[in-house]
């Protein structure tokens, strides 16, 4: 029976792939996708893993994947979800699987064309016919397209939920979790009055800080800790942590536990070094008389005595029932010491065991107790967060995931899915090695289910690309999370392994390099660890698909590579040196037709990217004369607050808030001097900044009699701020204009959610501005500055890293490491939040330390790997030397250094020996050309923005009335406004006079005229038209124009009243309703027959028609 259900699908898909011509209906039938089901048991579904290395062409791979999937019916591409992590890729990803599929459906060239034939067994011609239907589908049904990012997803999926989870519709999403946190940190100092229990806690924790010799402010440790509130790892622990947190008693119980044993240990260590020293003096004995006197073991006693606990070192050790380390050969004290020995050491052993014994408690104790008063109020400081964004119609953006799960956890999950309106068979998600341990556990009952279903699924991703755990990106799940999930006959791994990015020469570089990187990271956590275990071979796993290969086309050795060191001197840093020699750089590539374009520089942190371009902006201003060019794109100078007239209306705003703040006076003042627009009538002193900046305002008529501060706070602040610029004529200046206009789009999103006054604006910019910045266009000329995050998924012809040098480890950050240990009395706790620093390695949490010393070498290395890997070509950067031969690896760059040094081990076909090209007397490593592509693309001209459009709202803006409609009581007058409005509208729409009834009836029916005018208004027209002179004018089968715009050049327009077109003749006639003549009207006349005559008609006539006077002119050019 199964077999003939095989042949039977088998058949109909070799049908499904010849019978394409005539083709009109979809491409399977539902039958046929019912048969498909029943073969779940015979051909089970895959979890395809792609190892996708940089340059590896993963978004080809992505697409032809997408491709696969949508041409199997048309309406596939409504049930594929593909996810990926930015809005860019997103965006990337949707415009190549249009782009492909429009390529295939107008029988262009397609790479992906030959391989779709093969997989889906169909001829070219099927696939191209089943493309375009596709294609048409999609377009048709663009919502249903399903390319976003992951939280976007997550999103929709919580619209749904909105009720169940007791949130509000129209929620604002916040991103800024330290604005959050900033307003739930007052919130709850605003507790202390009413809250006893709350208040005697932090006063506890004062008092512990001051005895502790610290500063009695505990806002910093409040927010450092508070962080952790919007981490999936606070979100994943369980509530019965957070409530034993938010449990004071229970913490005090802790505190005074562990207090009690730590002064029993204490008084039990320090007695045992007294007991040493005691005997040591009772035999006339003295520190100096044993071997390397207040240097040797001799001193551990010592320390104990001081209740100065730590593990003995080596010599301590080493002494330790053996005599022969406690004197030197040439003592004289010898035979004493002899004599004590059978004495003094059981002491020392009972010492050094009792420390090995107890220092992991006391440790532990006090790390713990440094923490402790600060996750007492993490449970206040959550539920403050929620009200706060209850209370402001907030919904944070870091608690998608955790709603989600939440609401997974407690229904059926295709249900919860298919709430939202649709189905996904295929799940496609890309930078899997970014995805979070929460959001796995979200989208893995999805896959689970639709595989359930015999439908494919595919994860993309590469774990030397991780870069983003503070984003709570786990690359744990990439490399073992899918393994546990799924068994291994579903799950299929494939490398791509082909580098279709980069020269030959970097491939190789960097298959040599981060090879041995990796293997030297492994071995010096092996070394910290005292031995080699899964945390040190884990590197090296990571990096054991770092070797590409290198394409079939690219058959010459080309690419260029310089890794120069510098030295820190007395004089100068490295980074002084380093920077020095950027120009040469830049010059050397222009000179070999490297484009400014195709040019970056990778920073690690938005401060070296200052650096970098403040230098350059120097650099560039007293070289201008120059043939080489310096111009750049930098994140730091797009920053809105970067902008002196942004700078300007911030500073004047706050000047109508507080005219009496001196720092911002002088703001005014110094801006004031810098702009063009406007300036003092003096040099600034800065004596008197107030004065000079109430001069400044006042002289340009901001603030006038008729203008006061008073009224100008009463207004909303978008008007306030139109006010600043047109007063002091910002809209003019052309360096200012983008910056002015990015501004405005985010004055437009605060008026969306907030109140639009002037105080509320002040707050909500200073608590979002550092977000604010341009957009710059792609095609510019300039080369770009970005941090190495920013990077990640781009590439450039030339990559320069002029401050390669960053720790491999986080100790000089505030991390923080949510801790695990089975001793008592810290196992009451699931996870304890622990700075993370060296005395957690002889504490309980040793493990837990050198795990996250080994994610923070993976972390640093990952960031190392993608700014090597983004270069096509040029790869150059600079490092800091180490300050002598017996370095310790503590940075990338003694890594790097390490690795050019130390490191011998031959070339293959796909590695180069790194210390071949190494150059030990000038201390850099250097191989190949420099080179540049041909640039064959075309890009669109740059325009500049030269002014802005601010308009006057008083002159703009006015009342108008329309009472009694359109007349006024006296049936014999009518309103001078509103009269010639009407007969305007009335003989726009008269043709000929046969017209005038239905005219007449459409304006009484649209409400223009009332009904009880009507046959005045007929009347008063049938008059007018009676005249012999115009009768002409009002003929049937004439073709008439009216009231139509000319369109001039530079875009400005004019629109003539009736325009009579007869050949190349043209009749133009402006109606004039008033009882006044005017010159202008004549002028206005002969503007609109001059037009005609540029359009081409030969024979123009103008008149000017005064309709109350009766009398008409005409008009000659």
């Amino acid at each position: 029976m199964h077999k003939k259900i095989i042949a039977c699908i088998t058949k109909k898909q070799s049908a499904g792939s010849s019978c394409c011509k005539n083709r009109k209906t979809v491409l399977f039938s539902h039958e046929y996708q019912k048969i498909k089901k029943i073969l779940y048991f015979y051909n089970m579904a895959e979890l395809k893993l792609f190892k996708a290395s940089a340059g590896s062409g993963k978004t080809f791979q992505l697409t032809y994947e997408y491709l696969l999937l949508a041409l199997d019916y048309p309406l596939a591409f409504s049930h594929i979800l593909a996810v990926t992590f930015t809005n860019k890729a997103a965006t990337e990803m949707k415009n190549r699987i249009l782009q492909e599929l429009h390529l295939l459906a107008s029988q262009r060239e397609s790479k992906h064309l030959l391989r779709l034939c093969d997989s889906m067994k169909r001829t070219q011609e099927a696939i191209r016919h089943d493309a375009a239907i596709v294609l048409k589908a999609l377009l048709h049904n663009y919502s249903r397209f399903s390319v976003s990012t992951i939280d976007h997803f997550f999103q929709r999926v919580l619209q749904s939920f909105l009720r169940e989870l007791g949130l509000q519709t129209g929620l604002t999403i916040e991103l800024n979790n330290m604005a959050v946190l900033d307003e739930a940190v007052n919130r709850l100092f605003t507790r202390i009055d009413s809250d006893s229990n709350l208040r005697e806690w932090l006063i506890s924790f004062a008092e512990e800080k001051i005895e502790l010799g610290q500063t009695w402010d505990f806002h910093h440790n409040i927010k450092e800790l508070g962080q952790q509130v919007f981490t999936e790892t606070y979100h994943a622990i369980g509530s019965a942590l957070q409530q034993r947190m938010h449990d004071k008693e229970f913490l005090k119980q802790f505190m005074s536990e562990t207090s009690v044993r730590c002064n029993q240990i204490k008084q039990e260590l320090v007695s045992a070094g007294r007991a040493g020293l005691d005997l040591i003096e009772k035999h006339g004995l003295t520190i100096n008389d044993f071997r390397l006197k207040e240097r040797g073991f001799i001193s551990y006693f010592v320390k104990l005595a001081e209740a100065k606990f730590e593990l003995p070192n080596k010599t301590t050790s080493e002494a330790r029932n053996d005599v022969t380390k406690w004197y030197s050969q040439t003592s004289p004290r010898q035979k004493q010491i002899e004599e004590i020995y059978p004495l003094l050491n059981p002491l020392l052993s009972n010492a050094i065991e009792a420390v090995i014994r107890h220092l992991p408690y006391l440790v532990s104790a006090q790390i713990v107790r440094s923490q402790i008063y600060v996750m007492g109020i993490l449970a206040d400081l959550s539920q403050e967060i929620n009200g706060y964004c209850r209370d402001k119609d907030i919904f944070l953006l870091s608690n998608s995931s955790k709603l989600l799960k939440d609401v997974i956890s407690d229904n059926d999950t295709p249900f919860i899915y298919e709430k939202q309106g649709q189905y996904y068979h295929h799940y496609m998600i890309d930078e899997f090695q970014d995805t979070s341990q929460m959001q796995w556990n979200n989208f893995m009952p999805l896959i689970a289910g639709s595989m359930s279903e015999n439908h494919d699924n595919l994860l993309v991703g590469d774990i030397k690309q991780s870069i983003y755990r503070w984003r709570n990106s786990d690359w744990n799940v990439f490399a073992h999370k899918v393994e546990e999930a799924f068994s291994s006959s579903n799950l299929r791994k494939i490398g791509l392994k082909v580098n279709y990015r980069s020269a030959p020469l970097i491939i190789k570089f960097n298959n040599s390099l981060f090879d041995h990187c990796s293997s030297i990271l492994s071995s010096r956590l092996a070394a910290e660890m005292e031995e080699e275990n899964m945390l040190s071979r884990e590197i090296t796993t990571i990096y054991s698909d770092a070797v590409q290969e290198i394409q079939k086309s690219h058959e010459n050795n080309n690419g260029y590579i310089s890794i120069r060191f510098f030295k820190d001197t007395p004089e100068r840093k490295w980074s002084d040196t380093a920077i020095e020699h950027l120009p040469e750089v830049l010059q050397s590539l222009q000179d070999k037709g490297v484009a400014l374009r195709d040019t970056a520089i990778l920073v690690r942190t938005k401060d070296d990217g200052r650096i970098i371009s403040s230098f350059l902006m120097e650099y560039g201003q007293q070289h201008a004369g120059d043939k080489y060019r310096y111009e750049f794109i930098s994140e730091e100078f797009l920053f809105l607050t970067y902008s002196a007239a942004v700078c300007m209306i911030l500073a004047i705003l706050r000047y109508l808030v507080d005219p009496d703040d001196s720092i911002n006076c002088g703001a005014i003042v110094h801006l004031s001097r810098d702009m063009s627009t406007i300036k003092p009538d003096q040099e600034p002193t800065f004596i008197d900044p107030c004065k000079q900046a109430a001069d400044i305002i006042k002289n340009a008529g901001f603030i006038s009699p008729s203008v006061t501060t008073e009224q100008l706070i009463q207004m909303p602040v978008n008007e306030i701020i139109e006010r600043i610029i047109r007063i002091f004529g910002m809209q003019t200046n052309e360096q200012e204009v983008a910056y002015l206009i990015a501004f405005q789009d985010r004055l437009s999103e605060f008026q969306l959610t907030r109140q639009n006054d002037i105080y509320s604006f002040l707050n909500w910019w200073e608590e979002n501005s550092s977000q604010f910045a341009l957009s710059a266009a792609d095609e510019q000329d300039a080369i770009r500055i970005m941090t190495i995050h920013k990077a990640k998924g781009l590439e450039f012809q030339a990559i320069l890293v002029p401050f390669c040098e960053w720790n491999l480890d986080n100790d000089t950050n505030p991390t923080i490491v949510w801790c695990k240990t089975e001793a008592s009395p810290f196992n009451g706790f699931e996870r304890i939040p622990l700075r993370y620093n060296k005395k957690l390695i002889t504490s309980y949490f040793k493990d837990d330390y050198y795990r996250e010393k080994q994610k923070a070498y993976i972390d640093n290395l990952n960031l190392l790997y993608v700014a090597f890997t983004r270069p096509k070509a040029n790869l150059i950067a600079f490092c800091k030397a180490p300050e002598k031969e017996d370095f310790e690896i503590r940075s990338i760059s003694s890594l790097l250094f390490s690795a050019f040094t130390k490191t011998h081990t031959g070339k293959d076909a796909l590695k180069i020996s790194l210390t071949d090209a190494w150059n030990d007397e000038e201390q850099f490593f250097k191989t190949g050309t420099i080179t540049a592509k041909e640039n064959k693309t075309v890009y669109a001209n740059e325009f500049v923005l030269t002014g802005l459009h601010i308009s006057d709202r008083k002159r703009e803006i006015r009342y108008r009335r329309y009472g009694d409609d359109f007349f006024v009581t006296d049936p014999g007058i009518t309103h001078p406004l509103n009269y010639g409005k009407v007969m305007h509208e009335a003989f726009m729409r008269i043709r000929s006079k046969k017209d005038i009834p239905a005219v007449i009836q459409a304006l009484v029916f649209e409400g223009i005229i009332p009904e009880a005018r009507a046959d005045e208004l007929t009347q008063i027209i049938n008059k007018y038209l009676s005249l012999p002179d115009i009768t002409g004018w009002f003929e049937d089968g004439l073709t008439i124009i009216a009231e139509n715009e000319i369109i001039l050049p530079g875009g400005a327009t004019m629109r003539p009243d009736r325009v009579i077109i007869q050949n190349n003749k043209a009749t133009v006639i402006d109606y004039k309703f008033g009882k006044h003549k005017n010159e202008e009207h004549r002028q206005q006349v002969a503007r609109y027959c001059e037009q005609m005559k540029l359009m081409g008609y030969t024979d123009v006539k103008g008149y000017l028609w005064y309709v109350r006077l009766q009398e008409i002119f005409a008009v000659n050019n």
